[in-house]
């Protein structure tokens, strides 16, 4: 269990009076939460934005007013827990006399910000044609449809072939790995041994176990993946 110290994490500056430190992220390892701790200093305004996913924040010290789009206006103050839903249009700013202190929470890495007025960097649909798959180990391509690069922030969907004799070799995410076969035979490594893997056939390894896929076949085995998370690591296993 990683522990960080706040004075080893760099502070940022992403607007005027305004500081975050990135406590818990993925580079510190995590796969599935972000949390910030966040100071506003007096006469400080985060301007509106939005981001893909839920904000939870909650006010140690100092004051302010946060605008949520549907809610209005509300003041906060210590010891108060604000939620903020996905894609809602919100600001925050501090109109009192003392650094406003506060810690948010977002259940995913690597969240964007989209600043109201700009155009928004997500796009919704995608073309197989438009994306490059690439050789992940020999003789298996990946191609990555949904993900952080296109702006997901807490889900990775994409397309694996796998040609005849070749696999993927065991491995663990952090993350549970829900798979669906299209075409194709093989087999699927598990924690109790290998099983037969083949069309019709939906896999699921939970977060941390042991897993891979070997094509048994005289076909590309072909096969659809979903993480619940963006930027997930993969650790081979012997």
């Amino acid at each position: 269990m990683p522990i960080i110290r706040g004075e080893d994490i760099k502070v940022k500056t992403p607007f005027p009076g305004f500081e975050m430190q990135f406590m818990v992220d993925r580079e510190h390892g995590a796969q599935a939460i972000t949390v910030i701790n966040e100071i506003l200093h007096p006469g400080g305004k985060i301007p509106t934005h939005r981001h893909k996913v839920e904000g939870a924040l909650y006010i140690y010290a100092g004051t302010g007013v946060i605008d949520i789009e549907g809610e209005g206006r509300h003041q906060v103050e210590p010891g108060m827990g604000v939620l903020v839903p996905a894609n809602t249009w919100h600001s925050l700013e501090n109109d009192g006399q003392e650094d406003l202190r506060y810690v948010t929470t977002h259940p995913a890495v690597d969240v964007m910000r989209e600043m109201k007025g700009e155009e928004s960097p997500f796009v919704p649909v995608f073309k197989g044609a438009d994306i490059k798959a690439r050789e992940i180990f020999p003789g298996v391509s990946l191609l990555r449809a949904i993900e952080y690069d296109n702006g997901s922030q807490a889900v990775t969907m994409g397309k694996i072939s796998i040609q005849p004799g070749c696999e993927i070799p065991p491995h663990t995410h952090p993350v549970d790995d829900a798979m669906i076969v299209l075409s194709g035979k093989g087999k699927l490594y598990t924690e109790e041994g290998m099983v037969p893997f083949e069309v019709g056939y939906h896999g699921w390894a939970p977060a941390n176990s042991r897993h891979g896929v070997k094509n048994t076949g005289d076909e590309p085995l072909v096969v659809i993946y979903t993480w619940p998370a963006a930027n997930v690591a993969r650790f081979m296993q012997d």
